[in-house]
């Protein structure tokens, strides 16, 4: 085999590492803005919303309200009976799952329901929510 001359094999001109890329350069104000500064802020917002929803969500989770709303006549007596039974899952309301006052008044209107023995669905709802909240308490009374 004959030898060939090393210039041959490499190009006559090469090209270096430093003309193919770009020159770096500290990064601009208005870079650091659209990379840093409007996603923190989008996500800053979306967090607010998020803990101005929760928090409006358990202002409006008064067990105690739901019992009163339970006392009065209306079709939608059921709706505070799943209501009651949803926020006395919640670890916040531990005082009022021992509350024996309103363990009482629950099982009386539970008692009351089940004395009419009305076989339509929003009394059969309400009973079986009123039964679902009593579960919750953990007192003898319910």
């Amino acid at each position: 085999m004959p030898e060939t001359p090393r210039d041959a094999e490499e190009p006559a001109n090469p090209i270096s590492a430093d003309e193919l890329l770009p020159p770096v350069e500290p990064p601009s104000p208005g870079f650091i803005l659209q990379l840093f500064i409007v996603p923190g802020v989008i996500v800053s917002i979306i967090v607010l919303v998020w803990l101005v929803l929760n928090w409006i969500a358990r202002a409006g989770d008064d067990p105690k309200g739901y019992l009163e709303a339970l006392k009065r006549s209306g079709p939608s007596r059921w709706q505070a009976a799943a209501n009651l039974a949803d926020a006395l899952r919640s670890s916040r309301h531990q005082a009022f799952k021992r509350d024996r006052a309103a363990a009482h008044e629950l099982a009386e209107l539970l008692n009351q329901q089940l004395d009419e023995a009305s076989m339509d669905e929003k009394p059969v709802t309400l009973r079986v929510f009123l039964c679902r909240a009593l579960g919750e308490f953990e007192v003898d009374e319910g």
